[in-house]
């Protein structure tokens, strides 16, 4: 046996190589290991998204009174301004008192609470200027109309606000409000039997509201009406910003017995009409992809022809145009109409026949008492959507592989007949009775379905070739949030008085007015959701320490970050003599901020790891490494105690 015991030069040369491997595992092998398994772990910006989550957000408006009155007083025009700013500052306090008194009750966390108890404040910034005489008369006899608006609007009046360009006053001159005061007898101040204070214009330009020469607390209640109700609406950006922190869209309030109703008034209706909007129109997104899908209503006689017809060129329009494909007509009437909306989204519009679905196949229509027409009730109308989502196919934000965010909407249009002529007799046009399951709701040909799209029914009737342009452009201006409505006489301020608003498209293009609110509460809603957003991320990853990080992620987090702050100077918009639309920019930056942190928040690198609790990494690492690591150990610590024992000799 003693033969057989190695020797000690064997003994030295077993342990070499133990203590070879044992170093080798120590100094290569564990650092190779923990850098191959360490997640990828980039710096975010934590300190800037609680601060940005936590700012307030103050929206500047500058508002230009310009009296043409040669009559008024200048005392009253020097009273004007002081007023409107005592005035705008008795609302904003009560603003803010009733949206602290809602936020405190709203008996959420203290984190939701928090968020939703930000202010957003407007910051009207008023310019009075005295330009009577620099019109000629010939113009002002005329009063309200177009040869006045073309004669301010190319005038320097606006930019110089009455004075020499020496003493111009600095003021965002594009987005501005301009009250023209004209005298008390102009034309143009009447409708009809109703005596008319003021006229909001439906131009493109500029935002021209003209006014009745009155008494100064008068002026000062309807100027301040026609902002607070109408233009800006600082109630409504207000309930904007808070809804997105909401838990569902309940918004019933519960108030403390102390506080009156009364006071609630204009937030409470606020907050009821945005959350009445979000369960209704498309949330905020860079773009959306809207797919427009033709298909038939039901089965026809043998001896008539299809719904839909074998070839593409079917279509015509307004101007006698005819044998157009259904994407060439797309492009002749509908594109066009959403120009001024691509200008501020990514607006994609495609084009598809459903040739093997008839809607009668997935539900069957009823037909009415009085046999005029068949129609599909709200009930029967959700179960056609649910069968035919799966012809429809997939939005193509969802087939595609890059970043974008982009919402999708869905139009169905329901073609009764293809030609222009229609026998009533022999085909029933299909309509919607979308308020209720009842016979007796009044019919529609539009039946919208809240933040997916709509049905149209396209049957020569109602709505033809001819007017389904424009029915397709407004139901896509709806759903991304821009208001759909015709001139129409509201009243303003506690005196009732009353106002005439002039809206809608002038040659397709939304009226200036109306585009610089849809722009603001537009970004607001896009600011609330990506501060939403990223501290969501950020909580998230305070959960999961070992989140992967990757460069793309914390760029894109830092980009949005970046345009957030960007974004809220532009709503603040200090005054400048640049004719650019800080509200435009605002719109645009707030809009980068949502793409990049939507962007981040759903990369998938994100899941890259499977993420276990702490204490479960022992399971999963022991029996990996044990057989490996213990004999290497041993032999390691048993080859250091030999060397050391053959030192000390």
């Amino acid at each position: 046996l003693e033969a057989l015991m190695p020797t000690r030069r064997e003994r030295q040369w077993f342990h070499s190589i133990a203590l070879f491997y044992f170093l080798v595992g120590v100094v290569i092998g564990l650092p190779l290991w923990w850098y191959t398994t360490s997640p990828e772990q980039h710096a975010l910006p934590t300190e800037k998204i609680g601060a940005i989550a936590s700012q307030a957000i103050t929206v500047g408006i500058d508002v230009a009174v310009l009296n043409l009155d040669p009559k008024l007083p200048k005392e009253d025009i020097d009273s004007l301004k002081q007023s409107l700013y005592f005035k705008a500052a008795d609302a904003q306090r009560s603003l803010d008192a009733q949206h602290q008194v809602v936020a405190a009750a709203s008996g959420r966390d203290s984190e939701t609470r928090r968020y939703t108890a930000l202010p957003v404040r407007v910051d009207y910034r008023f310019y009075v200027s005295d330009a009577s005489g620099q019109v000629s008369k010939d113009v002002l006899a005329k009063g309200v109309s177009s040869d006045l608006d073309h004669t301010l609007v190319n005038s320097d009046l606006f930019v110089h606000l009455g004075g020499d360009k020496s003493s111009a006053v600095r003021h965002n001159v594009e987005s501005a409000y301009y009250f023209v005061i004209l005298p008390s007898g102009s034309k143009g101040l009447e409708n009809e039997s109703t005596k008319l204070d003021a006229v909001v214009r439906a131009i493109t330009e500029r935002n021209i509201i003209y006014l009745r020469s009155l008494p100064t607390e008068k002026m000062t209640s309807i100027i301040l009406g026609i902002l607070q109700e109408q233009l800006v609406k600082p109630p409504t950006l207000q309930a904007i910003y808070s809804s997105v922190w909401w838990k569902g869209s309940n918004t019933e309030i519960s108030m403390p017995s102390t506080t009156s109703n009364s006071t609630l008034v204009d937030y409470a209706s606020a907050r009821a009409e945005v959350a009445k909007l979000r369960t209704y129109q498309l949330p905020a997104a860079p773009g959306y992809e809207i797919t427009v899908t033709l298909v038939s209503p039901y089965n026809v006689e043998p001896s008539s022809p299809p719904c839909l017809p074998s070839t593409d060129d079917w279509m015509w329009g307004p101007g006698n145009v005819s044998n157009l494909s259904f994407g060439e007509w797309l492009q002749r009437y509908v594109n066009p109409g959403l120009g001024d909306l691509k200008r501020f989204l990514n607006l994609n519009l495609y084009s598809q026949y459903l040739y093997s679905v008839m809607l009668d196949a997935l539900e069957w229509s009823k037909l009415s008492k009085d046999r005029t027409h068949r129609f599909y009730t709200s009930a029967q109308l959700s179960n056609v959507l649910n069968s035919l989502e799966a012809y429809l196919g997939q939005h193509a934000s969802e087939r595609s592989l890059s970043n974008e965010t982009n919402g999708g909407l869905h139009l169905v249009v329901v073609v009764d007949t293809p030609t222009r002529e229609y026998n009533a007799t022999k085909r029933k046009p299909l309509r919607f009775h979308i308020s209720g399951s009842s016979r007796a709701d009044p019919p529609s040909s539009i039946a919208l379905v809240p933040q997916w799209g709509a049905f149209i029914s396209l049957d020569d009737v109602d709505i033809s070739l001819e007017n389904l342009g424009g029915v397709l452009v407004n139901t896509i201006r709806s759903f991304v949030g821009l208001s759909v409505r015709s001139q129409d006489i509201v009243s303003v301020g506690r005196g009732g008085s009353e106002i005439l608003l002039e809206s809608g498209s002038v040659k397709g293009v939304v009226v200036k007015w109306e585009l610089d609110l849809w722009l603001r509460r537009r970004a607001i809603e896009s600011l609330s959701t990506a501060a939403l957003t990223l501290t969501s991320l950020v909580s998230t990853i305070e959960r999961v320490p070992t989140m992967v990080i990757n460069f793309e992620v914390a760029n894109r987090v830092k980009s949005a970050v970046s345009a957030w702050s960007e974004a809220v100077s532009e709503l603040a918009s200090p005054p400048s003599a640049s004719s650019k639309n800080p509200g435009a920019r605002a719109f645009i930056a707030a809009r980068i901020a949502l793409e990049n942190a939507d962007a981040a928040f759903f990369d998938h690198s994100l899941l890259d790891l499977l993420y276990f609790p702490s204490d479960q990494i022992f399971g999963i690492y022991v029996p990996l490494f044990a057989p490996i690591g213990l004999p290497l150990i041993a032999s390691g610590v048993a080859a250091l105690k030999f060397f050391l024992r053959k030192g000390a000799k």
